[in-house]
């Protein structure tokens, strides 16, 4: 595994640890705490996804969050969030407030705070490194605790959407039990921008354009076109 050559080595290493999903384009909650209670009601969304079956060490994700309006203009979400790919193991639970201010001539801006706790494991047992390496001795199994946090910025009107986020702002280190830093967090960034159209009352599109960047990571580029139907069905 490309992440282990790196650590052995005893160069630092950034891990990329934010979760991907298709789902944005419905449940868009994912992109940025600024969307916490911009959409209709109360939601909930349930994510799994595997990448690259039958490979061993291939990413897997769950995740489940829910957010809504609880007045005028603010809403609450949150989600828990379980990653694993490779030696990587994380474990992240996060709330999320946003303030949604309307403008005039149907314009608006919401802004959006989250904070929470992330458990990430590195476990190099199993690697096929060998074990009496003291390399790899001393970080057979690093567990830690750290805090995380995210910012989101959102500008709506009519069908068009446009925001900038920052999912991880925090560079928290993870140690072994000697002190010795093994990798950080990496920040991450995105942009994202979409238009919703309308062809009658029953049928919809709702394209959109994501960006990501992160440190020491190529810039990832995605466009999703969902089609929707009764705004009950999404197909993508």
């Amino acid at each position: 595994f490309c992440f282990l050559a790196v650590m052995l080595s005893g160069v630092e290493a950034f891990a990329q640890q934010i979760p991907l999903s298709s789902q944005y384009t419905i449940n868009k909650f994912f992109l940025s705490p600024a969307y916490a209670g911009a959409g209709e009601g109360f939601e909930v969304f349930g994510t799994y996804r595997n990448e690259w079956m039958n490979i061993p060490g291939a990413p897997e994700t769950r995740m489940v969050s829910a957010n809504g309006t609880i007045c005028k203009n603010m809403g609450l979400g949150g989600s828990i969030t379980s990653q694993q790919a490779g030696i990587f193991e994380n474990l992240s639970a996060s709330a999320s407030y946003a303030y949604h201010v309307k403008l005039s001539r149907g314009h608006a801006i919401s802004f959006g705070l989250g904070a929470g706790l992330l458990e990430s494991r590195l476990n190099l047992a199993g690697t096929g490194a060998d074990a009496n390496d003291p390399m790899v001795a001393n970080n057979a199994d690093v567990n830690a605790m750290v805090l995380d946090a995210s910012f989101g910025f959102l500008y709506r009107f009519k069908g068009i959407n446009a925001g900038f986020s920052v999912p991880r702002m925090l560079t928290s280190k993870m140690k072994n039990d000697d002190g010795t830093k093994i990798f950080m967090l990496s920040p991450h960034y995105r942009g994202q921008v979409g238009y919703a159209v309308s062809f009658n009352d029953d049928w919809s599109i709702d394209p959109a354009i994501l960006i990501s960047i992160s440190e020491n990571a190529p810039v990832f580029y995605e466009v999703g076109v969902p089609v929707v139907y009764k705004k009950r069905i999404w197909i993508s």
